[in-house]
């Protein structure tokens, strides 16, 4: 049961006995643009956005490529493919994931946020980037996979910089962060499991969500499922 609340003055949401705040925004003046996507609400948290589009991921690909951001590309395209907090993936080491000179298939992590092990594959496109970086840098096995400049991994925050700024120079409009790469990750999962009636729930497991709904409206999907409600039924 969530109840309205302000505390030292910026607005929150009370749960219980926990308190979560947010700030408030100041709406910013949209550009004219039909593929705009709001991303300030007065009164609202800010809100980052899946990758919808292959062109707009293949855009932010491109652009780590052209520009020879090796470990940014391949932070981009773990991702955006195993759907991990940026916390649990960023601090990922090469002795964890591979084996025998080879990416292993599964990787159990203990997850930062809730104490809890969760276990993830790598498909076809992580092991591909992956194996690629590792025989061309041979870097330590004890050493992190999105390794600083100074040998400790890359953190959130400089995370979150790095794709704002990709997205910002190939043109991306919405706002990104993130937690864009795990929502990018459930939002095409479940477009391409849409005919699935179960899979929902198995991605509210793999999220820790607590409801099927908040696992589509995290992903991006509850507003495009009610746009399609409405245009499914054309009375008269």
């Amino acid at each position: 049961m969530m109840n309205s609340a302000y505390v030292n003055g910026t607005s929150a949401l009370k749960e219980d006995s926990k308190v979560i705040e947010f700030r408030v925004v100041e709406q910013k003046k949209q550009p004219k643009n039909s593929n705009y996507v709001a991303n300030y609400k007065v009164g609202e948290k800010q809100e980052v956005y899946p990758f919808r589009s292959t062109e707009d991921l293949q855009k932010m690909n491109t652009y780590f490529e052209e520009k020879g951001q090796e470990r940014n590309r391949m932070m981009f395209v773990v991702g955006i493919n195993v759907g991990l907090r940026a916390g649990d993936l960023l601090t990922l080491t090469w002795d964890k994931i591979m084996e025998d000179g080879k990416v292993v298939d599964g990787v159990t992590v203990k997850e930062e946020k809730t104490g809890k092990f969760r276990t993830f594959y790598f498909n076809d496109s992580c092991k591909t980037v992956l194996t690629a970086y590792f025989e061309k840098h041979n870097p330590a096995l004890e050493s992190y996979v999105f390794a600083s400049r100074k040998g400790d991994y890359v953190n959130v925050k400089s995370a979150g910089k790095i794709l704002k700024t990709a997205a910002k120079a190939v043109g991306i409009k919405y706002n990104v962060g993130t937690h864009s790469m795990r929502k990018t990750f459930g939002y095409h999962q479940l477009k391409a499991h849409n005919n699935d009636a179960m899979f929902v729930c198995q991605l509210q497991e793999m999220f820790g969500h607590s409801s099927p709904q908040i696992t589509l409206r995290y992903c991006g999907l509850e507003t495009e499922k009610l746009q399609q409600y409405y245009n499914d039924i054309n009375l008269l």
